[in-house]
């Protein structure tokens, strides 16, 4: 019986800094998945949307995965749970999701619509690409070849979405490639917490299913706060140690002596390498973990 549920970030984390996950590195990711496949169920969470899911990452990675929170959590997707009539991906709008059902509506993608086009109109000379989704707009101040720090033009984006009609419908975040604007009432832990309570009332455990999470920026801050275990690759946003620190969250070393729920954990190396030593740890204490 798979008690946890392993959920990884893309930019920054799982991705490397060309947004790339090498074959040497993808081999050995699936080698490690396949290792703990027995205790986990594995997701990906995610500003971005499926269809950036298919350019990015490999197939058999791909295929590995339980689920996907897209759209830093307005969207979910579980392949392995639920399929439609075609036998193709369907997106679950369950009663104990509400945060991800209503925002796939028309209305709500016509409200989208117009605001990317508001936002569109600007004609920023520091973005590199809109990404337009279901239920929310990434603004990409970087792509694979570089950019500079989402941060730098918070202040700017925040002030053009208060002046808009629809802007007290939306909050700003951002990651380490984009700022996003999503619905005030979702985020990528409500939406991996309601994977978790739907597995649970599904499939009936014995005991709830605990959460590890890796993650790096700050949009990902309450993912890494509220994990059962949290694994930060050595890239990790200060902005996102600022936040876990001011929690009072202690944040330590990743090693082999200890991994105490509710801490939090930084490797040694960077993105996906980083997301490597992580998950060999976790093979490493796969006994461990199973007499938790």
């Amino acid at each position: 019986m798979k008690k946890y549920i392993i959920a990884f970030d893309l930019h920054g984390t799982l991705l490397d800094l060309n947004w790339n996950i090498s074959n040497e590195h993808l081999q050995e990711i699936l080698s490690l998945l396949n290792d703990l496949n027995s205790i986990a169920d594995f997701f990906i969470i995610t500003g971005n949307d499926y269809s950036f899911v298919e350019k990015h990452l490999p197939k058999e990675l791909i295929d590995m995965m339980s689920g996907f929170v897209l759209e830093t959590g307005s969207y979910i997707l579980m392949p392995k749970y639920k399929f439609d009539k075609d036998n193709t991906l369907l997106s679950i709008y369950l009663d104990d999701m509400e945060s991800s059902n209503k925002h796939c509506s028309h209305d709500w993608i016509k409200i989208c619509n117009e605001l990317l086009a508001y936002f569109q109109e600007k004609k920023y000379s520091f973005i590199k690409y809109f990404g337009n989704r279901k239920a929310s707009i990434s603004i990409f101040t970087c792509d694979e070849n570089g950019g500079e720090d989402p941060l730098k033009f918070y202040d700017i984006i925040q002030n053009d979405l208060n002046q808009h009609k629809f802007g007290d419908l939306f909050f700003l975040t951002w990651s380490n490639v984009a700022l996003d604007i999503i619905p005030n009432d979702v985020s990528k832990w409500i939406a991996l917490k309601s994977i978790a309570e739907y597995l649970n009332n599904q499939i009936n455990f014995q005991s709830p299913i605990s959460i590890i999470s890796f993650v790096d920026s700050y949009n990902d801050r309450e993912i890494a706060e509220y994990s059962n275990y949290s694994i930060l690759p050595s890239n990790c946003s200060k902005s996102l140690i600022e936040h876990l620190r001011k929690k009072n969250k202690l944040v330590l070393p990743l090693n082999r002596f200890h991994f105490i729920e509710n801490l939090v954990y930084i490797s040694e190396n960077k993105y996906t390498l980083g997301v490597i030593e992580g998950l060999k740890f976790l093979k490493n204490i796969n006994i461990a973990l199973e007499l938790l």
